[in-house]
């Protein structure tokens, strides 16, 4: 089979949803994809709801955009969809109220068992406040599940692992994993050893933790014919940081800098059928482009691929990577805040 890259837009351009951010998307047991997102006025406010879409097996077309989740007075934000040993479908996602502010955010979970046409109320994951959440766990096996997510509260910056032998009816935690500029949202992938390896999101640059990112603004073509003006701060971080565990998660190596640069930005991290590695960042330390994807065939050890998704100016963020049953890697990310991107491509599109 030779390249494959196709590009499409699940959410487009709404004038009433200025925020537009932090996508998932996962392959249901129905084999058709499901993507949800946060979408609003703003990050924070209590008009920021779980949307979703679906792109129906054998279909180019996603369906309509819809809410998923709306918590009166809250906002809910940073959704994660993943399918457990079960055939089980769950929406993780971080809710707070606007008036207490990201510090007092609660994981919140839904579970469906019909391939995201029906779901279960929400309900707390872990009644702790100041956890959030941004990657799908590793499921084992034995039906274990680690769940990487990161504290905003009580030890900000900080990464810690929720781990359930279960089937998610209760959770231990474990960390937290620290680094010295902070680090959040981490990305695991278990390797053929078992080891588990996270890639994670530094907080600040080490040697330089002061320095802020400068106003930029952006002249963009939403739509046909709709340009805008957009003005977003450039984050600015160092490089992506990496740990490794040899217990199941409970306890982690001393992070280390990888080679890929990070502007103080989600990455996202997957294994593939085949134990390739792909990892999809923003190749900066200042501002939130360009977006690259990256293939390892030896579990990290090297990273001898890398794509240009999008070019160096803009904005294109949070990116959030799957494989589907047929072998296409699916890639959704935040378009400028503006909108929801989403990108099929195959390993040799990659490689070439």
């Amino acid at each position: 089979m030779g390249p494959i890259f196709v590009k499409q837009f699940v959410h487009r351009y709404s004038p009433q949803m200025p925020m537009v951010h932090a996508p998932t998307i996962t392959e249901l047991p129905s084999e058709d994809l499901m993507a949800a997102w946060f979408a609003g006025t703003a990050e924070g406010r209590a008009d920021v709801n779980i949307w979703y879409a679906k792109l129906p097996k054998g279909s180019d077309q996603w369906t309509e955009p819809k809410i998923l989740v709306d918590i009166p007075g809250n906002s809910d934000q940073n959704p994660v969809l993943f399918v457990d040993c079960d055939d089980v479908t769950w929406l993780l996602w971080t809710s707070f109220p606007e008036k207490e502010g990201a510090k007092g955010s609660m994981i919140m979970y839904m579970k469906s068992y019909d391939s995201g046409n029906t779901w279960t109320e929400p309900r707390p994951l872990v009644r702790r406040r100041g956890y959030w959440t941004k990657h799908p766990p590793v499921i084992r096996k034995d039906g274990t599940i680690i769940l990487p997510i990161y504290d905003e509260l009580y030890h900000p910056h900080r990464v810690y692992i929720l781990i359930s032998e279960d089937g998610g009816q209760s959770w231990d935690a474990y960390g937290p994993i620290m680094y010295c500029c902070g680090c959040i949202q981490g990305a695991i992938v278990e390797l053929s050893n078992e080891a588990l390896l996270m890639f994670m999101r530094p907080r600040s640059h080490p040697k330089f933790p002061f320095l802020q990112g400068c106003m930029k603004e952006f002249t963009i073509e939403a739509e046909p014919g709709i340009t805008i003006k957009k003005t977003v701060k450039g984050s600015i971080g160092a490089f992506t940081i990496m740990s490794i565990s040899k217990d199941g998660g409970k306890t982690w190596s001393e992070p280390i800098e990888t080679m890929f640069k990070n502007p103080d930005s989600a990455i996202s991290l997957i294994k593939l059928y085949d134990n390739s590695l792909v990892l999809a960042y923003n190749d900066s330390h200042v501002g939130r482009a360009p977006l690259n994807v990256a293939l390892s065939e030896d579990e990290g050890k090297t990273w001898p691929y890398i794509k240009t998704v999008e070019p160096p100016e803009g904005v294109f963020a949070y990116p959030f990577l799957t494989q589907s049953s047929d072998g296409m890697i699916h890639l959704v990310y935040s378009w400028f805040y503006l909108k929801i991107a989403h990108i099929a491509f195959n390993k040799e599109w990659i490689k070439t």
